[in-house]
């Protein structure tokens, strides 16, 4: 996205409760936060084989544990200053999530599944997702519009990165695929705004942001956007910080 809208900070309103905040309706569909968040659009196609092959293992050694994500990952400690917890959330906790389960154990993960190759998949997806939305999410982020879509999104940004991790880090075929494929986020600027309920635990953040892949190291895809912005409320406990609404611009 070349250039984004204007924020309105006069639509921001909240009541005592932060968890409790009148949100206004969310700018991001899921399609929306799909695009902005699954830097590769969309998984492999049908001529990439994404399935690795089987490596010769001995019978006495157990296969590692998968390693998908990690609840410390996503926790945002509270008194971060506005360019820390943007640098958190953005090119932590997000840049994560899209490339969640993405190592070298997922590959006995896959052959030791009698499952589809989707499916497989899809599972580690959906599992990342609730590790992820209960440790960086408000309790009730189901109910909000823009936190949904951020979920749908991530998920299938996840899922995208897997099938193309999957496809490239282990292939012998492809003198490119020099490392498996990944993405990630790297905030531009940083600004935070008056959100207008002066509560000292509620505060919002604008973020620009630039879209990045090692596609220079794959046979991966470039991200479809370049970037654009996020708007962000985060609410604290005094301990985390988690976040309350979601919009991608």
């Amino acid at each position: 996205m070349a250039s984004h809208q204007k924020h309105s900070e006069s639509e921001n309103s909240a009541t005592s409760n932060p968890n409790r905040r009148v949100r206004r309706a969310g700018l991001a569909t899921v399609a929306a936060a799909t695009a902005a968040l699954a830097l590769a659009a969309c998984a492999p196609g049908n001529n990439v084989d994404a399935t690795p092959e089987p490596v010769e293992t001995s019978s006495s050694a157990p296969a590692p544990e998968f390693e998908g994500a990690n609840p410390e990952d996503f926790i945002i400690p509270a008194g971060l200053d506005a360019e820390a917890a943007a640098k958190a959330v953005v090119e932590g906790a997000l840049t994560d999530w899209e490339n969640a389960g993405a190592n070298d154990n997922l590959r006995n993960y896959i052959l030791s599944s009698d499952e589809s190759f989707d499916t497989v998949m899809q599972g580690v997806a959906e599992d990342n997702q609730v590790v992820v939305t209960d440790n960086l999410f408000i309790e009730d982020w189901e109910s909000v519009e823009s936190l949904s879509s951020l979920a749908a999104g991530a998920e299938q940004a996840n899922f995208n990165n897997l099938s193309w991790f999957s496809s490239t880090a282990w292939s012998d075929e492809e003198p490119e695929n020099v490392e498996g494929f990944r993405t990630w986020m790297e905030v531009t600027a940083v600004r935070e705004t008056d959100d207008g309920d002066n509560n000292p635990d509620t505060r919002t953040i604008l973020v620009d942001y630039t879209n990045n892949s090692n596609s220079d190291q794959n046979v991966g895809p470039e991200p479809q956007r370049p970037g654009g912005t996020f708007e962000m409320d985060l609410v604290s406990d005094g301990k985390q910080e988690r976040l309350a609404n979601f919009e991608i611009f």
